[in-house]
């Protein structure tokens, strides 16, 4: 990682010395040693990074040495070989970034300065050029997410299949018509239209056709919670869901023990049995539920895992999206574990919820919090960022006035077990 980052920093001293070089070349203002030693080091750095493609480091280190020798007689040059020279030494640049910055492991860590010098330097429209582009504007994700954005996807416009020229096997092909994105310019939360971008992420790395190369988290200035600028909204029943297969059983991703737990808290406000489980994963909070004594029912937006784990609990559940759900029952507990941040309407999901509740019922949810301990250690290094299926994005204090205003008491917050960053709220109906 110290060989990645420190490569990176060589290609800003290099870019800078070649944007310095090509309008100062007839005045004879350049350092043309500072460069060479800049290609020099640059060349050592990406011979001692780990690559995928060998033969394309070991080209590189051969470029860099003859970009210096011949460097060495610029002054002697005349404009025509100079700018063969100078066309040389900018394919070799981009070369070489690409080799440190297309690997998984490449070093992340944001440098304002170097991140807009590489977007400006990158600005051909071959194939080789584009690509760096491509990771050069996804490292502006924070600090200019809305540009990041933009550039990522014009990227891509221009290349749909970018990464399969890089990673082999990817089939990853970047159609406007298969990922059925949905612009949001309103806060699904709260109706705001006062928004301000948040952040850019890389989403083509997760390589799934079905979803932009990029998603801009946008910050609702409304509500204070986060919500995707750019999604697939009406493919819900698609990206959500699959966790099951067919065979009769199901297989728990975290210890059931960990449900009892929950169940036990939650009786301490609420001993009543019929119960509603919102988004049912794959199964095993239901089947808990199930062991715990719950007179159970479930509704699931994906039919797949609801046919799956419908046969495998015996357990009726109703194949919908949950604000289409009908029903005259009341319960005494409902379980949105981890769905809120999947539905078009989380404000109304949270308001039916509420209507479905008996008197005194209580609603237990689990969501991601962007605030939480998990993130701020992390910060964007936190896999929830890569969340492909994921909508909104709420902390605590964003939350809080919602619930509020729809009815709920918060009796007890509980960091997840279960998911790392997520927070776990047992609210009373008021």
């Amino acid at each position: 990682m110290a060989e990645k980052k420190a490569a990176i920093m060589d290609f800003k001293a290099i870019i800078k010395e070649l944007n310095k070089i090509s309008s100062d070349y007839n005045s004879g203002s350049y350092s043309a040693m500072e460069l060479a030693e800049n290609i020099m080091l640059a060349s050592d750095h990406v011979a001692n990074v780990s690559v995928k493609d060998e033969e394309a480091q070991q080209k590189f280190s051969a470029q860099s040495t003859k970009l210096v020798q011949e460097l060495t007689l610029c002054q002697k040059m005349n404009d025509e070989r100079f700018q063969d020279w100078f066309n040389t030494a900018k394919h070799s640049a981009t070369v070489g970034f690409l080799l440190v910055t297309a690997n998984p492991d490449a070093d992340r860590s944001s440098d304002e300065e170097l991140d807009r010098l590489l977007v400006d330097f990158f600005d051909g429209e071959g194939l080789t050029d584009v690509t760096a582009h491509y990771f050069a504007a996804a490292r502006l994700g924070l600090a200019d997410p809305m540009r990041a954005y933009n550039m990522i996807i014009e990227d891509f416009r221009k290349y749909p299949d970018i990464l399969s020229k890089l990673y082999t096997g990817c089939q990853y092909e970047y159609d406007p018509d298969c990922s059925h994105d949905t612009i949001n310019e309103v806060c699904p939360i709260c109706g705001s239209q006062n928004a301000e971008p948040f952040y850019c992420v890389n989403q083509a790395l997760v390589k799934d056709s079905r979803f932009a190369p990029a998603k801009l988290w946008m910050e609702c200035k409304g509500c204070g919670n986060l919500y995707a600028y750019n999604f697939p909204i009406e493919q819900r029943d698609e990206i959500n869901g699959h966790y099951t297969k067919k065979g009769g059983t199901l297989s728990p991703r975290h210890m059931l023990a960990t449900y009892s737990e929950i169940f036990n808290n939650i009786r301490m406000y609420n001993d009543g049995r019929k119960y509603l489980e919102i988004g049912v994963g794959n199964g095993e909070m239901l089947a808990c539920a199930l062991e715990m004594g719950y007179e159970a029912d479930a509704v699931e937006i994906c039919k797949e895992d609801c046919e799956n784990i419908s046969g495998a609990l015996g357990v009726g559940i109703k194949w919908c999206d949950f604000l289409d759900f009908d029903t005259s029952k009341r319960y005494d507990l409902i379980i949105m574990g981890d769905v809120l941040e999947h539905v078009s309407q989380p404000t109304k999901a949270l308001e039916k919820a509420h209507k479905l509740l008996a008197e005194n019922g209580i609603l237990w949810l689990s969501t991601p919090n962007y605030n939480s301990a998990f993130t701020r250690m992390l910060q964007f290094s936190d896999p929830m960022w890569n969340q492909v299926n994921h909508f909104t994005y709420f902390s605590f204090e964003g939350l809080k006035p919602i619930l509020d205003k729809v009815g709920f008491d918060v009796k007890r917050y509980d960091i997840s077990r279960r998911y790392n960053g997520s927070m776990e709220l047992i609210l009373k109906k008021r």
